[in-house]
């Protein structure tokens, strides 16, 4: 069986908050969220019958609003495997296991994992950039710059099978 998956990351948050974890949509994070859903509602891909969501407020927020017009009904399941810093295989193994439960799930959470998430479906492959903790050198205390890079590549094993099926609607006119 097939299942259509929506990826939506939280509308814009205050950058402000006691914690992480408290950061609430602003107001401008809030409207993009009521259009975006309006956007998806107008483009009938259907209602999600299954919401999973990240722990954090702004991304709760974002799949309320969002589950309020679309699919009131779908029960919302709040999982941490969707944090920023989250594995992308521990998501994408949730993603494949959910399609017993569910013929359109949305999962609402935040990058860098949805980026790779999405990067991971779309070309089977997944990039990750490792930075150094600063970019201030320890001897001068200028900036450092980019003068290349060192890059390997390996394979991994996902036990899920997971594939991108696109759907294309034609549209005709005379």
């Amino acid at each position: 069986t097939t299942m259509m998956l929506t990826i939506m990351r939280h509308g814009e948050a205050l950058m402000s908050a006691p914690s992480e974890t408290d950061r609430v949509l602003t107001a401008r994070g809030r409207e993009t969220v009521e259009r975006m859903s309006g956007l998806l509602e107008r483009a009938a891909f259907g209602k999600p019958d299954l919401v999973l969501v990240s722990p954090l407020t702004r991304a709760r927020e974002t799949a309320r609003i969002v589950a309020e017009r679309l699919a009131p009904n779908a029960p919302q399941e709040v999982t941490e495997l969707l944090l920023p810093e989250g594995d992308l295989v521990a998501a994408m193994t949730l993603i494949a296991q959910s399609h017993t439960r569910a013929e359109h799930l949305m999962v609402v959470g935040h990058d860098p994992l949805l980026s790779l998430l999405a990067s991971a479906l779309l070309t089977g492959r997944e990039e990750v950039v490792i930075e150094p903790p600063s970019k201030t050198c320890p001897c001068c205390g200028g900036d450092l710059h980019v003068i290349g890079e060192d890059s390997s590549k390996r394979l991994d094993k996902v036990p899920a099978k997971v594939r991108v099926i696109v759907t294309r609607r034609p549209k005709y006119a005379c």
